[in-house]
């Protein structure tokens, strides 16, 4: 379960709305804002210090500029 969330909380940092990973999956959506509320997982939320990968950043294949 925390690998799953982990995941999913890095292609909301990296990603943003760009590419919305909940269009489609009502039920892992459901279940990760629940997850979201853990304590542990509230308290190890990233800093907003990167900026999102843009679409055309993506196309180009660059999905390690920060």
């Amino acid at each position: 379960q925390i690998t799953v969330g982990c995941c999913l909380g890095w292609l909301d940092f990296r990603y943003g709305t760009a590419e919305d990973w909940r269009i489609g999956r009502p039920l892992l959506a459901d279940w990760y804002s629940m997850f979201m509320t853990r304590a542990s997982m509230v308290a190890t939320v990233p800093e907003e210090e990167a900026s999102p990968v843009t679409a055309s950043t993506a196309a180009r294949g660059a999905s390690h500029v920060r």
